[in-house]
């Protein structure tokens, strides 16, 4: 029983790092810094975080409901 135990963690133990090799070849194939994606994903997220406001129209903000117009 001890046996079929140890050659069991074994396996996962094995399994586990091909999984982790697998992660690392899957990071340097498509989500390396070498890729045009990661930078341009980099890009869209230091764009959003510097210029939060940019896409909205701050006009709009200033124009009052037709209920507060009251005389």
């Amino acid at each position: 029983m001890r046996e079929d135990r140890g050659k069991y963690f074994n396996e996962l133990v094995s399994m586990q790092k091909k999984l982790t090799e697998e992660g690392i070849a899957y990071w340097q194939l498509y989500s390396d810094f070498s890729s045009w994606q990661f930078w341009v994903c980099l890009l869209m997220l230091l764009y959003s975080e510097c210029f939060p406001g940019c896409c909205f129209d701050s006009s709009c903000c200033d124009a009052r409901l037709p209920m507060d117009n009251k005389q």
